[in-house]
């Protein structure tokens, strides 16, 4: 059995790496094992977290009745601890990163963070058996749905026969050219197109990458079916100032064949405050001063917040979607304890 597994998904400036690590705290606190990965590459979880610095491999998190750890997605460093692991006898990952083509396929890989993600969080999931819960904070706005619809396309392109007939080439080289299981004219095709030193170091690489591509593609295959399991909880946080993503979030969701658990309202007044500030008129009797005009601005201010909240949960409620709300730190500008805000909203959400 794998953890169960929090995909966070908003539009920017939404709050949601806070969220995530408010989410993630609060699980901890209830004695639970919890991982945290940040995918979004501003890397502002750490500072959510107060921690100096997150790497690839987790970080534990002090301070807390459970477990908890983070980890930021390095791409590159997560390639290369895969070839390292796959190739642990002898000195094979030498010379794959000797292989000029594998760094230009590190390189574009790293550069979608994506396609490495899926394979992260299964590959956290293997490492750490005891783990109960997995956040997943992802970047901002529609393209982090890639992170959802990657496997598919990654699944795609290793069962194709491209990598095979090259990964045969590799492990057969050019002295038996005429055993490749690879066609005359495709074969030809990318020696003129590549030149033949080229081809041959492009088929090397992958031969030598066949044990990490097929633990890749096995991740990645598990990390879709995770994706779609009952038990797995995608969250799409707005904001009252921000809500017209998220339409258009479940619609991208549904072509993938996956649905939100909630629509998290993040930044929160109190519901009673959010009622009664819209019609609460004090009566100032006594002529105006420095105090009463700050308490008149704040009462104005709180009005503006619980009109604009009220008119973000009635857009929400017509989409269809189980709706919780996280609470704003607080009125006087101090950040409330993340516990604080991942319980209260733990109080709202679908708990299986």
């Amino acid at each position: 059995m794998r953890p169960r597994l929090h995909v966070l998904l908003g539009g920017g400036g939404v709050g949601k790496t806070t969220l995530a690590a408010s989410l993630a705290v609060a699980l901890a606190r209830e004695g639970r094992t919890v991982g945290l990965l940040g995918i979004d590459p501003a890397k502002r979880l750490r500072t959510a977290l107060g921690l100096s610095d997150l790497d690839d491999l987790p970080r534990e998190v002090p301070a807390m009745d459970g477990r908890l750890e983070a980890a930021i997605l390095r791409p590159e460093q997560t390639l290369r601890r895969w070839a390292i692991e796959s190739h642990a006898q002898g000195g094979e990952a030498a010379e794959l990163f000797r292989n000029p083509f594998f760094a230009l396929l590190a390189d574009g890989l790293a550069a979608s963070t994506d396609s490495i993600a899926a394979g992260r969080i299964v590959e956290w999931s293997e490492r750490e058996p005891a783990l109960d819960d997995l956040i997943v904070d992802t970047a901002p706005g529609l393209p982090a749905l890639e992170f959802l619809g990657k496997p598919d396309k990654i699944l795609a392109l290793l069962d194709g026969r491209l990598f095979g007939w090259l990964g045969a080439h590799g492990r057969h080289g050019s002295a038996k050219a005429h055993h490749w299981s690879i066609p005359r004219f495709l074969s030809g095709s990318l020696v003129k197109l590549a030149g033949l030193g080229a081809f041959a170091q492009i088929a090397e690489m992958v031969a030598r990458m066949e044990s990490c591509l097929a633990t890749f593609g096995r991740r990645v295959s598990l990390a879709r079916d995770w994706f779609r399991a009952e038990t797995t909880q995608i969250l799409i946080v707005a904001s009252a100032e921000r809500t017209q993503e998220c339409a258009e979030m479940i619609d991208a969701l549904a072509k993938l064949h996956l649905r939100p658990a909630a629509i998290v309202l993040n930044r929160a007044l109190p519901s009673a405050l959010s009622a009664d500030a819209l019609h609460f008129a004090p009566a100032l009797t006594t002529a105006p001063n420095v105090v009463l005009d700050a308490e008149r601005a704040f009462l104005c201010w709180v009005r503006a917040l619980a009109a604009q909240q009220r008119v973000a949960l009635d857009r929400l409620a017509t989409i269809g979607v189980p709706i919780a709300t996280a609470p704003r730190a607080t009125l006087d500008g101090r950040d409330a304890a993340l516990a604080e805000i991942g319980a209260a909203l733990l109080a709202g959400l679908p708990r299986n």
